[in-house]
């Protein structure tokens, strides 16, 4: 099982914030906040049947988790950006779940760390 850490690291973050807690629950509540219609979005692609939009959806999100220093998130979300932008949407659907499945571990630290 993970650490904390490996799903968020919130002190790592909160110093690259250098301890501004302010901006730290601002940017946190903001991700937080779209990632639901960041998933509905990549979906949405799917549904289209668009691999490559599905792609860019993925690094989007991608890039929100490296900025929070949310590392599984981040290789999950990494795996379905690759796999949509090689075009293979079969390896999008499958890897889809377990994206999910981060942000389902993730979600509930970044509500804390806004506490």
């Amino acid at each position: 099982m993970p650490d904390n850490s490996e799903i968020f690291d919130r002190e790592a973050f909160l110093n690259r914030m250098m301890g501004d807690k302010t901006i730290v629950t601002k940017i946190i509540s903001g991700v937080a906040n779209d990632m639901p219609t960041m998933f509905f979005d990549l979906k949405q692609s799917i549904k289209a049947k668009n691999p490559r939009e599905a792609g860019r959806h993925a690094h989007t999100m991608k890039g929100a988790a490296l900025n929070l220093i949310c590392p599984l998130f981040a290789k999950a979300a990494l795996d379905v950006e690759k796999a949509g932008k090689s075009g293979d949407l079969d390896a999008v659907i499958r890897l889809l779940p377990q994206m999910e499945n981060q942000w389902e571990k993730l979600a509930p630290q970044l509500r804390k760390a806004c506490e």
